[in-house]
């Protein structure tokens, strides 16, 4: 290509990353929680400054301004990845690739050889990309597709500049100052083009896909305790017993209460009692198994879903949470042990069971429970 269509490419380039923030802005005003896209427009205004420092600047400013710049754009759109996973950016992330840059520039070697600076500056914007894909993969929401999407944008710009750094190094040692005499220029900045045009859209719609699916999370949890709430718990045990029923696999659930909660809200007060059935429900959740659902049913209840569990395994686990809870030692004048117990309610569907209702399985747990009470607290009963 000539010099003059390699300038056009690298004008177009410039513009398409200025306008891009412009076409994001109505995006993440509407919705300041969109982290993903101001970190990506603010990403695409470093990039786009920078290139025209590159043309403005004195030699030595515009390899050290321009290509700062260029690396800290792309710890911007890292750090845009990373928001899609709540993961709060720390200032110094910003400047370590761009500061490192610029002490690399006032060594006379680095300098004065082109071919060095690009193989610094290209494996350094590589090794950002692949902690980029890393934030990707590692987010569990939003759709297969748009990840892949986002990801192969990523392994494309990897390849192009793998390509571009071949290329160069391939090359006769060059001090030339000219941008666009740089040999794969042109096929260089035409890849930069597209994953700037390609990424917005991918980023922008994963963004909304994961704050869409926290949203629809955050309306399952309890936000007390952060296990799910009743509407949750209630429509999962709808789903568990169609399985267990059509494929003929035990059931089991348990209904668990908090001992003397009222008399603990009286005289700690309701925030401490908050933290009270927090720790409680930790501990529910680290004995139960991997498979199992925790639920707050209301006020000091929790339920326990334990598909695929018998009796004997629900029973192991019902004592292993009591004595845990008993281990926490929280204190409970009101409570004839003095510190916080709880009681443990176990209903059971066999293999074989029929004529059952979600509705019967919760009141024998619940008859169970209120036994267990009846003997004294600080135990579980089998509904019989």
């Amino acid at each position: 290509m000539t010099w003059t269509s390699s300038n056009l490419i690298f004008d177009l380039v410039v513009l398409v990353s200025a306008l891009i923030p412009l076409g994001w802005l109505p995006i993440w005003l509407q919705d300041r929680q969109r982290h993903a896209i101001f970190w990506g427009m603010i990403a695409a205004s470093v990039f786009a400054g920078s290139m025209l420092c590159r043309v403005i600047l004195p030699f030595f400013w515009a390899i050290a301004i321009a290509n700062a710049g260029i690396l800290m754009a792309h710890t911007f759109v890292w750090v845009g990845c990373r928001s899609l996973r709540k993961h709060s950016p720390k200032w110094y992330w910003f400047f370590a690739p761009s500061s490192i840059w610029i002490i690399l520039c006032f060594l006379p070697k680095f300098e004065n050889n082109i071919n060095i600076r690009f193989s610094i500056l290209i494996f350094m914007s590589i090794l950002i990309n692949i902690l980029a894909i890393r934030e990707i993969s590692n987010i569990k929401n939003g759709r297969i597709f748009v990840r892949g999407w986002i990801i192969g944008l990523f392994i494309m710009e990897i390849i192009g500049k793998v390509t571009w750094l071949i290329w160069v190094e391939n090359q006769p040692e060059n001090n030339g100052l000219i941008l666009s005499n740089i040999p794969g220029f042109s096929p260089m900045f035409l890849t930069i083009m597209i994953f700037i045009l390609l990424l917005g859209p991918a980023l922008s719609a994963l963004d909304k896909e994961v704050f869409d699916m926290r949203q629809y999370d955050d309306l399952r949890k309890d936000f007390v305790t952060g296990v799910g709430n009743r509407r949750y718990f209630e429509e999962m045990l709808g789903s568990y017993f169609s399985i267990s029923l059509k494929y003929k696999t035990p059931l089991s659930l348990m209904m668990v209460d908090v001992d003397y909660f009222k008399q603990y809200n009286d005289i700690y007060g309701h925030p401490a009692g908050d933290i009270c059935l927090h720790k409680i429900a930790e501990v529910i959740q680290r004995r139960c198994r991997s498979a199992d659902l925790v639920g707050r049913y209301g006020g000091e209840e929790f339920a326990i879903l334990l598909p695929g569990a018998d009796l004997g395994p629900a029973q192991e686990i019902a004592q292993r949470i009591i004595v845990s809870v008993r281990e926490l030692q929280i204190e409970h004048k009101k409570s004839p042990k003095e510190f916080a117990t709880i009681s443990i309610g176990i209903a059971h569907m066999k293999s074989d069971s029929t004529g059952i209702s979600t509705d019967n399985l919760i009141k024998m747990a619940d008859l169970a429970l209120y036994r267990a009470k009846d003997e004294g607290r600080d135990r579980f009963c089998v509904f019989s």
